[in-house]
């Protein structure tokens, strides 16, 4: 994984006391590592449509269980060709389990017998058999729906040189352009009023979040960055709630850095911000940039990649935006793996 450094923060930055709850580890590169590892989505295979697009092809079977409440479908006799043995899926509280069953499980109980010794959320469930109906094979289908993730909402910070805390962050309303650069690399500039496709919260028919944002697809992700400098900027709002309100709320926030300038995750005032991925300009050669990243995330938080190399320093171009993008995703996914969200989700 990316070295860390609990102890500092970027430079110039402090440690608040005793704060377990708000300690960072800090990534600046790893170890070895002469150039950007794959790229790659995280947990990808946990964004196939398993019960739609394998069980509805295949004769199957219900059992459902009130008390835990759980669904399990199980492929009937007999076992698809070169499969190792019946294809089942498990709907619980927290999410599914999708698996093979052993070919010797064809009777009810032995179905009921071996998913309740492997899985212990239903292991005092008393299923009962369903016949396969429409109307829950549909309910099947949009429950699986629900726990697929493909659109992400990232905040993207601007601190100009000088400023140390959240509230000069949002009050910066003019650019440069080297972040508008950046912010070009990132995605498109669209106009919000009548747009349709994932709006992470803006409002795409009065303009009341300001009139335009960045936005872009990944790999079949969308992505809708909250952009602290096109949210809408109010001289009395001393709080800056408007642009707290959406970025606050963002799991991942892109900083960017102007001149150098240090940055740290402990100068923003949010428990549910729990990812920075900071990037600074390094230099400008040939009409070339190049950019420096580093990466803060809480302590419980699991690695995520693609790693930074080391150096961290990276050429502006496709090669870097392919690099940023996967991070940014993987960042959010991994963070909801920590105890924060996932004792939250249901």
């Amino acid at each position: 994984r990316e070295a860390v450094l609990p102890e500092v923060a970027t430079r110039g930055a402090h440690r608040p006391p005793r704060a377990s709850r708000r300690s960072f580890q800090l990534g600046f590169g790893r170890d070895g590592l002469a150039s950007a590892s794959g790229t790659r989505i995280d947990f990808a295979d946990e964004d196939f449509f398993f019960y739609r697009d394998i069980m509805l092809r295949s004769d199957h079977q219900h059992y459902v269980s009130d008390d835990p409440p759980a669904v399990l479908s199980v492929e009937n006799p007999p076992i698809s060709p070169g499969a190792p043995g019946f294809k089942a899926i498990l709907h619980v509280k927290k999410g599914d389990f999708r698996f093979y069953l052993p070919p010797d499980c064809v009777a009810k109980k032995d179905v009921l017998k071996s998913v309740r010794s492997r899985y212990p959320e239903v292991s005092a469930a008393k299923f009962r058999t369903v016949l396969v109906d429409p109307l829950l094979q549909n309910a099947l289908v949009q429950l699986e729906k629900t726990g697929i993730v493909r659109e992400y909402k990232i905040g993207v910070l601007y601190v100009r040189p000088g400023q140390t805390n959240d509230d000069a962050y949002l009050s910066n309303v003019e650019t440069s352009h080297e972040y508008e650069e950046f912010l070009r690399l990132l995605g498109d500039r669209v106009a919000l009023q009548g747009f349709r496709g994932f709006r992470a919260g803006l409002d795409v028919k009065s303009n009341s979040t300001g009139t335009h944002s960045v936005y872009t697809e990944h790999h079949g992700y969308e992505i809708m960055f909250h952009v602290a400098t096109m949210l809408p900027f109010q001289v009395h709002d001393l709080q800056r709630v408007e642009r707290k309100r959406h970025l606050g709320n963002d799991i991942v926030t892109v900083v960017f850095c102007e001149g150098g300038q240090a940055f740290s995750p402990w100068s923003i005032r949010s428990h549910y911000n729990h990812v920075f991925i900071v990037v600074t300009v390094d230099r400008q050669e040939a009409g070339r940039t190049y950019y420096k990243m580093a990466v803060a995330t809480k302590n419980d938080v699991p690695p995520f990649g693609p790693f930074l190399s080391s150096p961290p320093i990276y050429e502006a171009g496709d090669a870097f935006r392919e690099h940023l993008l996967t991070k940014v995703i993987n960042a959010e996914r991994a963070a909801m793996r920590c105890s924060e969200f996932r004792d939250k989700l249901f």
